[in-house]
């Protein structure tokens, strides 16, 4: 059995997906953090402060847009990389676990949001269904393997 196209390249091992998607989400909190700081006018002022000349303030922001685009699309090449090398049902669900986790905590630490116990009780919910997800693909992928050698 030889694979073919990227799944080759890459392998297709849960933990090669698992790294993509963990990597990718990490690049999609820095392009909400970077929208945030570049489109909210009141995170804007209260990072930044407040100047006479509009010009640096637009260059900045400019700055700002220009690395939330930048980001994104690492996040969507890392996400593709990270269906190739499993299923797209993981690496969809991975992402955007890992993205709210990631997006959370750079909320508590940059802009000082709080979290509340809904926001906890759900990340449990998340986790269990990502557990969910996973066990079950690893008993689909044991029983793939068991019947190949069977």
């Amino acid at each position: 059995y030889k694979r073919q196209g990227i799944n080759a390249e890459y392998g297709g091992s849960f933990s090669k997906t698992l790294l993509f998607c963990m990597v990718a989400s990490i690049f999609g909190s820095l392009s909400s953090v970077l929208g945030k700081l570049a489109l909210d006018s009141q995170t804007f002022a209260s990072f930044f402060g407040q100047t006479e000349w509009k010009f640096v303030e637009y260059a900045v922001r400019g700055i700002l847009i220009g690395g939330m685009i930048l980001s994104n699309l690492q996040m969507m090449n890392l996400f593709a990389k990270g269906m190739s090398a499993s299923s797209s049902l993981e690496a969809t669900v991975l992402s955007t676990s890992f993205n709210y986790f990631f997006t959370t905590i750079a909320g508590c630490f940059i802009f000082s949001e709080s979290i509340t116990p809904q926001w906890l009780i759900g990340s449990a919910f998340i986790l269990v269904g990502v557990a969910l997800i996973n066990k079950g693909v690893l008993v689909a992928n044991a029983c793939t393997e068991k019947s190949k050698h069977s």
